[in-house]
């Protein structure tokens, strides 16, 4: 991750997106060209962002934006969002749901919901060893430091599910 980030201040922010499922191999390939069009014209208020946008591992979309080196705005920031709409609205694929967690298991990443990853935890599903990714990560020193963390030491552990329900209206 340190050398993809080349060049970043290590205060550089970081917003990170979690797909559902994991992207095709040729949908990765039409996502790396949006997000590096993205990254070639990615502005705010007329000057250009320092900045990147990057697929990691066909599931996590990241946005790394420099302000020691350019300004961020919530125009600039609006706009990484219509970017994670359109690959949304396009690869029918949710990355909006925090309620969803990623662990590695045997070199790939399993996604599931923060509940039935500490039920899994409880009945003994995972090793001590069980690693998790932190999609709550806001620079890019963290990023660096805690993109894969054990769960032991993830706030994972300690975080209530979400609970959706309906109202009936």
């Amino acid at each position: 991750m340190e050398t993809v980030l080349q060049g970043f201040s290590d205060t550089s922010k970081v917003w990170i997106y979690m797909a559902d499922r994991a992207f095709t191999d040729s949908e990765s390939i039409e996502i790396k060209v949006k997000l590096a069009d993205f990254s070639s014209q990615w502005t705010s208020h007329g000057q250009s962002v320092y900045g990147k946008a990057m697929l990691v591992e066909n599931r996590f979309i990241l946005f790394v934006a420099d302000e020691s080196k350019s300004g961020v705005s919530g125009c600039s920031i609006d706009k990484t969002v219509a970017v994670v709409r359109d690959i949304t609205n396009t690869y029918q694929v949710n990355l909006m749901d925090r309620s969803l967690v990623a662990i590695q298991q045997a070199g790939a990443v399993t996604v599931m919901t923060i509940a039935e990853l500490q039920q899994g935890v409880e009945e003994k599903k995972y090793g001590d060893d069980l690693m998790v990714y932190n999609t709550l990560l806001t620079s890019k020193a963290e990023l660096v430091k805690y993109w894969l963390i054990p769960y032991k030491n993830s706030k994972f552990e300690t975080m209530v599910p979400i609970v959706k329900f309906e109202l009936g209206w």
